[in-house]
């Protein structure tokens, strides 16, 4: 019995590459007299054969059938829209459409097998349909996708010499790591469509200055643009609900971030490291400030925290150096470990009565800080829970409550 499947299974294998040289021989007599042209079979069975026809870097994944009298009429007509170099790219696509011969996806088992072709320029356009899984592409500085509808996982990863990308309006998710280390990106145009920019997405685009996320996006997952150094400044739509751990931690140029109040909590290490941001306004609607959201951002020289923040993570401000007052809202309850440790240039802090317990070094080497005032009485500060050495080294000597002070 394994002897009889095995033996169908070479047929089957045979048969396959019969039709494939047979359908390859024909496309590449018809791209003969193209220049910079080219033609590689990505997969094939008894039904179908895949191929890339590539046209002065306009790249299109079609199924040719078996067949070859119902697609083989078809073919100048195809290889002249690819040779128009006229047309836009949205107009290539619609006159393949017309052509009548079947895009295709890339299989996934087959993408790593092969690579696309970019013009001696460095562009590259690609008509596909489904998902588009790492393929590869080498030398290419420009990228436009037609009718992908997932940009999966690693699509793009490591293409160093990529400067711009064209994402269309057929996809609706990024993948993890599609541009991680596009170290040439520089500016990304991201359709109205896509919903999800996925974990590490744009991670270690060192280049990259400009991003504008659409308000279709819902959600900005881990990592998403962490050590995008070059990024200067982005506005979150009021769309987005969720933004992951470390979304934009490391981003060295970032200035300023407009939080929208559809975001109800800020993750561990969002902004962490983020050097040039020097002001923040946290909405209402965020209920809880992770860890180390805002570590390390040196140049943080004001944070407006609006009601609604009940708990402020462990060292969600830790050695923001330029940090020099801060009002915590009514909501909070709770100020986590170290959360403004080394905030070496705070002077002001007014701590609201709801606040029940500060852990340890909350705001220990903060030598700067010489007014703390509390907004309860005196033995409301006394039953507050304290952490050990949570004002460790600051220069205030009491506490200024309701009705009194208090020393520390």
């Amino acid at each position: 019995m394994e002897k009889e499947k095995a033996r169908e299974n070479a047929k089957e294998e045979k048969i396959s590459q019969v039709l494939s040289a047979v359908a390859e021989a024909m496309v590449k007599e018809a791209l003969s007299d193209v220049p910079d042209s080219s033609m590689t079979v990505v997969s094939g069975n008894r039904d179908s054969t895949i191929v890339n026809i590539c046209v002065n870097g306009n790249n299109g994944i079609f199924s040719l059938a078996a067949d070859s009298s119902k697609w083989i009429d078809k073919l100048p007509a195809l290889v002249k829209v690819l040779c128009d170099s006229e047309k836009s790219g949205e107009e290539i696509y619609d006159a393949l459409l017309k052509v009548d011969l079947p895009i295709a996806e890339v299989p996934e088992s087959q993408s790593e097998k092969f690579s696309l072709t970019a013009s001696k320029t460095g562009f590259l356009r690609l008509f596909c349909k489904g998902t588009l899984w790492p393929i590869t592409p080498k030398n290419v500085k420009s990228v436009e996708l037609f009718g992908v509808s997932l940009i999966g996982d690693y699509a793009f990863s490591e293409c160093r010499s990529l400067e711009t990308v064209e994402i269309p309006s057929s996809v609706t998710k990024i993948g993890c790591y599609v541009f991680n280390c596009c170290n040439s990106l520089k500016a990304v145009e991201i359709s109205s469509s896509v919903t999800a920019i996925s974990d590490y997405a744009f991670s270690e685009c060192s280049s990259l200055e400009t991003v504008e996320i659409p308000s279709s996006v819902t959600e900005i997952a881990d990592s998403a643009f962490y050590a995008c150094y070059s990024l200067k400044a982005v506005e979150i739509p009021s769309s987005v609900t969720e933004i992951g751990k470390s979304a934009f931690s490391e981003c060295h140029s970032l200035e300023a971030v407009k939080i929208p109040s559809s975001v109800t909590a800020i993750d561990k290490w969002t902004f962490k490291g983020c050097s040039s941001l020097k002001v923040v306004e946290i909405p209402s609607s965020v209920m809880a400030i992770g860890e180390c959201a805002f570590s390390d951002c040196r140049s943080l020289k004001a944070v407006e925290i609006l009601s609604g923040v009940t708990a402020i993570g462990e060292f969600a401000f830790f050695a923001c150096y330029s940090l020099k007052a801060v009002e915590i809202p009514s909501s909070v309850t709770e100020i986590g470990i170290g959360a403004f440790d080394r905030c070496r240039s705070l002077e002001t802090v007014e701590i609201p009565s709801s606040v029940t317990e500060i852990y340890a070094y909350a705001f220990g080497d903060c030598s700067s800080l010489s007014d703390v005032q509390f907004g309860g009485t005196v033995a409301q500060w006394k039953a507050v829970q304290k952490g050990g050495d949570w004002c460790k080294d600051v220069s205030a000597k009491s506490v200024k409550c309701a009705d009194g002070e208090v020393s520390l």
